[in-house]
């Protein structure tokens, strides 16, 4: 197995993304940060950066700067987010709601079933030989994402992008997963991994040195499937309002 530290491209000294992702929020918009894909799509799991100055306005009145309260929902805007080999969903994040605004999936692939739940939702895709299923949550200013890809496993080694953290590839023999490179970006660090060669798991977690931002790595066999489980958590910045 190698570890190494890719020199990233000149961009994304510039953005502090977790996963690359096309944001069309109300307030602001975060640029793309994910790294150069592979000629086989593979998972990827995306999540915006959160707003770190709050829109300005004029006061009417001297204020006091005060903290937003801790239910405020900082992430609230329209998202469209990778769902892997299948395509993309874009969904609308409000206060306590998150609804299913489209979908753009690639052809063999089609929407199983979907359910919106308050601040909870989740969606099931499937093709033929492969299921993937994607969570969101939106909850006390944190927005996590689960997604769990299940098929075949593959033949030749696959690399799973991790988005600004960085990607790993994993080779599968005779159910054994063997993680050969994995590539960790400047500004993360992998703690408490364990990437075991001739195993049949492996498990990774990458955590951005200044942000609140990290990204899970799982991946297992069972009989002759690939599971593979990557999820992120992006904890918003507490935002101080100047007078």
């Amino acid at each position: 197995m190698r570890i190494s530290k890719p020199t990233p491209p000149a961009h994304t000294a510039l953005v502090g993304a977790v996963l690359a992702v096309t944001i069309a929020t109300t307030s602001c918009s975060a640029p793309n940060t994910s790294p150069t894909e592979p000629a086989t799509p593979s998972p990827t799991v995306e999540v915006p950066t959160p707003p770190t100055t709050p829109p300005t306005t004029a006061p009417t009145a001297p204020t006091t700067p005060v903290e937003p309260p801790l239910d405020e929902v900082v992430f609230e805007g329209t998202y469209t987010l990778s769902v892997g080999p299948a395509g993309t969903i874009t969904v609308d994040v409000a206060p306590d709601n998150i609804t299913l605004h489209s979908t753009a999936l690639n052809q063999g692939w089609s929407i199983h079933d979907f359910d919106e739940d308050g601040n909870e939702f989740d969606i099931e895709i499937r093709s033929d030989s492969s299921t993937i299923t994607f969570e969101i949550e939106v909850e006390d200013r944190q927005f996590d994402t689960d997604l769990t890809l299940r098929g075949p496993a593959p033949d030749a080694p696959q690399t799973y992008p991790l988005g600004g953290a960085g990607s790993i590839t994993v080779e599968v023999d005779d159910r054994r997963l063997t993680a050969t490179t994995v590539s960790v970006a400047d500004d993360w660090t992998a703690r408490g991994h364990d990437i075991r060669g001739n195993s049949r798991t492996i498990n990774i977690e990458l955590r951005h040195n200044t942000t609140r931002q990290s990204v899970t790595f799982e991946a297992a066999t069972r009989g002759d499937d690939l599971i593979v489980e990557i999820a992120t958590r992006t904890q918003a910045i507490r935002i101080s309002h100047q007078n």
